[in-house]
């Protein structure tokens, strides 16, 4: 069993032959483009595997398989691109405001043969008004403060949508932080999980807040 695997295996998580595959692709093409352009300060096989790919999809179980998902500050296409290998039905639109990392996440959907996967070069307080209200799913890591994630997305969510924040061991602190001031966003926080990254046991947090 190979690492990708077995750190799946601890999120409850299997994976097929093929997925495998282009989870192996996808490791390549970053370093290779993290050559050239830096994508990422993450660079062996291993730190990939556990950092990126593991890391994203540890938030696999509050992502609808077949449901629509909104990535923002997405960078080299994480959490998105490890989401939809693992969930090929997934409609995804990643956001980033640095163009370098979009024309990557352009390249691996055009590798990975995706399909209902769309890469923009934007930020996404200027993303069109036709999205409002559109996504049941909202992800960042590591993207900014909570206040900050909801202030810039709660007018994307639908009505019983979900905003995830990925953050690491000060997410219950920060959640508390920011509780007060979601408020003026009609949000509430939904939920707080604390883990340990598999393979490395570094300390995780998930919180996802809903419309009150």
């Amino acid at each position: 069993m190979n690492i990708l695997e077995k750190g799946l295996e601890e999120l409850g998580l299997t994976v097929s032959e093929e997925q495998v595959k282009a989870f192996t692709l996808f490791a390549n093409e970053l370093r290779k483009w993290n050559s050239k352009i830096n994508l990422t300060s993450i660079t062996t096989l291993e730190e990939i595997t556990v950092k990126h790919f593991i890391d994203s999809l540890a938030v696999a179980k509050y992502i609808n398989p077949c449901g629509n998902l909104l990535d923002i500050g997405s960078g080299g296409g994480f959490p998105s691109i490890p989401l939809k290998i693992l969930y090929p039905d997934l409609q995804v639109i990643s956001v980033d405001a640095v163009g370098k990392k979009i024309n990557f996440q352009k390249h691996m959907s055009r590798v990975l043969g995706f399909r209902d996967f769309k890469a923009m070069h934007s930020r996404v307080e200027a993303l069109s008004p036709e999205y409002d209200g559109y996504f049941q799913r909202i992800i960042s890591r590591a993207f900014s403060d909570i206040n900050m994630f909801a202030s810039v997305s709660y007018r994307l969510l639908i009505e019983n949508g979900t905003i995830i924040a990925m953050k690491g061991r000060d997410g219950r602190r920060e959640a508390g932080a920011a509780e007060a001031e979601l408020v003026k966003f009609n949000l509430a926080i939904k939920s707080i999980e604390e883990y340990h990254l598999p393979m490395v046991k570094d300390e995780r947090s998930v919180i996802t807040l809903a419309k009150m």
